[in-house]
C-alpha cells in the first residue's frame, strides 16, 4: 500500500493523539491532547469509519469519542444512543 504524504499526516495524527490520551488517562496534571488534535483526529476516524466526508452529528465530545469509537473506554447508555446505528454495531473500531 503506498499513503500519499496527506494520508501519512492524517494517519500520524490521529496515531498520536489517541497515543496522547492513553497516556493522560486518569491524570489531571498533564494536558491533554489540544482541541484541534481531538477535532482532526474525531473527523479522520469518523471518515475512515463511514467512508465519507460528511460526519455524522454525534453529541459526544472528541475525547470520549475517541475513546469510546477505539474501545478504550465503554461508552454510557446516554453515549452509545447518541451514535448512529451504524457506527454503534460496528464497534470498536481498533487502532493504534
Amino acid at each position: 500500500m503506498v499513503l500519499s504524504a496527506g494520508d501519512f499526516a492524517d494517519a500520524y495524527v490521529l496515531e498520536w493523539t489517541l497515543h496522547h490520551l492513553d497516556l493522560v488517562e486518569g491524570t489531571t496534571s498533564r494536558p491533554g491532547p489540544s482541541a484541534a488534535s481531538l477535532a482532526r483526529a474525531r473527523g479522520l476516524l469518523i471518515r475512515v469509519i463511514t467512508g465519507s466526508g460528511d460526519a455524522p452529528l454525534i453529541d459526544v465530545p472528541d475525547a470520549d469519542l475517541l475513546r469510546i469509537l477505539t474501545r478504550r473506554r465503554d461508552p454510557s447508555a446516554e453515549e452509545l444512543a447518541a451514535l448512529p446505528p451504524r457506527i454503534a454495531q460496528g464497534l470498536p473500531y481498533p487502532v493504534g
